[in-house]
């Protein structure tokens, strides 16, 4: 995942898995409303994240 500072999630990738569970943890994560990163060291940190969502 990539996060604008705001915490708009801006890209979302998956990998090989179950095409239905997968879709449905990105549209999860599209609408979900992540805080803003006001503190640019956890922003840089955070600004591009890897989830392991097995299902």
């Amino acid at each position: 995942m990539e996060f604008s500072r705001d915490g708009t999630a801006l890209k979302i990738s998956t990998s090989n898995g179950d095409k239905a569970y997968c879709e449905a943890i990105k549209s999860a994560a599209h609408k979900a409303k992540f805080p803003a990163f006001n503190n640019p060291e956890v922003y840089r940190d955070f600004q591009k994240s890897g989830f392991d969502m097995r299902g």
